[in-house]
């Protein structure tokens, strides 16, 4: 049967993915977490809200001091924080690649997917088991959800005004880089050694072929 985008055959009991292809729209999406964090270094370093005060409202009355005798005075002021509608706005589109990527029926709905599979269509298909990828891109979700929080905690009620810290941000960020350029580079994932371990505790049955270099 002809490959179905980067599948082997969609109707076959044990789903196998196109390694080559999949190595290829790697390439693409490790583009986000370098944005990502030429936007956090460049763009705002410091991720802190800034005071915009209008210099025609200061007024001060010389009775009032603070209690180490310093002046107080009276302004009025806009607080000002940083537009991270773009940065949001890639990581949704990151959280939708790689949701489409969890089953084979949204697969045709990814961008990167079908770019993929189109600069990869002349390439020598290396098929590997498709489980402990989906697993690997269902942690790469996560990670991109706390990565949303970080630039707008207010969208869950539960999280409100408690930002991330800049350092968690950082590390996952830097996580998300790591494992794809590993991808990317090496063949090498993370996700999937994670899979292979949690098959031999009993959580999965099918083992990852390429962990334990099973040629199927």
């Amino acid at each position: 049967m002809a490959k179905q985008l980067w599948f082997r055959d969609t109707t076959e009991t044990i789903i196998m993915i196109d390694r080559t292809v999949m190595r290829a729209r790697a390439g693409m999406l490790i583009l986000i977490p370098l944005f990502i964090a030429f936007s956090i270094f460049y763009f705002n370093s410091s991720l802190a809200t800034t005071w915009i005060i209008d210099d025609t409202t200061i007024t001060s009355n010389i009775s009032e001091k603070d209690t180490q005798d310093r002046q107080i005075y009276t302004i009025k002021a806009v607080k000002k924080t940083y537009d991270y509608s773009l940065e949001t706005a890639v990581l949704l589109y990151a959280f939708f690649d790689f949701l489409c990527g969890m089953s084979i029926w949204s697969s045709k709905f990814s961008p990167s997917i079908l770019f993929a599979n189109f600069i990869a269509r002349n390439k020598k298909p290396q098929y590997t088991l498709y489980s402990p990828k989906r697993f690997a891109w269902g942690m790469g979700l996560v990670l991109i959800f706390i990565c949303i929080l970080f630039f707008n905690p207010n969208i869950i009620p539960f999280v409100g005004e408690i930002i991330i810290p800049l350092g968690v941000a950082i590390s996952l960020l830097s996580a998300c880089f790591v494992f794809m350029w590993m991808e990317l580079a090496f063949g090498y994932c993370f996700g999937c050694t994670i899979y292979d371990w949690l098959v031999k505790v009993g959580v999965f049955k099918d083992e990852c072929y390429a962990c334990n270099d099973i040629i199927k």
